[in-house]
């Protein structure tokens, strides 16, 4: 009888079903406090109050709830759902997405070399 086929799974898989699964959850969500609710804020005034109001008038949003501008006005709340999720999409998407495309590139770059050697 022939022995079942064991399916090697993928480095990306792997990777992503170990611990450092938690480690990448950890990272992305610092790096989303640090650098995404910043990008969030300034495309939010750019987007309600402009460009200009943002780049020569120093609108910013202040932190705190409810969200407001720095010259008092509340901030809209559809706007600012809107700019923090796209934000996160893109930011959380965007990295692990190419976060697995090096891991792939890598696992089939050294997969080559290790058939060539064998």
């Amino acid at each position: 009888m022939s022995e079942p086929h064991s399916k090697v799974e993928d480095l990306g898989s792997r990777t992503f079903n170990g611990p450092f699964a938690v480690v990448w959850a950890l990272f992305l969500f610092v790096l989303f406090g640090v650098v995404g609710v910043r990008l969030r804020n300034a495309l939010l005034v750019c987007w309600v109050r402009g460009t200009d109001a943002y780049l020569h008038h120093g609108i910013r949003v202040l932190k705190g709830q409810p969200l407001k501008f720095s010259d008092g006005v509340s901030v809209p709340k559809l706007p600012a759902t809107l700019t923090f999720f796209a934000v996160f999409v893109v930011m959380v998407g965007g990295l692990s997405f190419l976060l697995l495309f090096a891991l792939r590139s890598y696992e089939r770059r050294f997969r080559s070399r290790r058939s060539e050697n064998a």
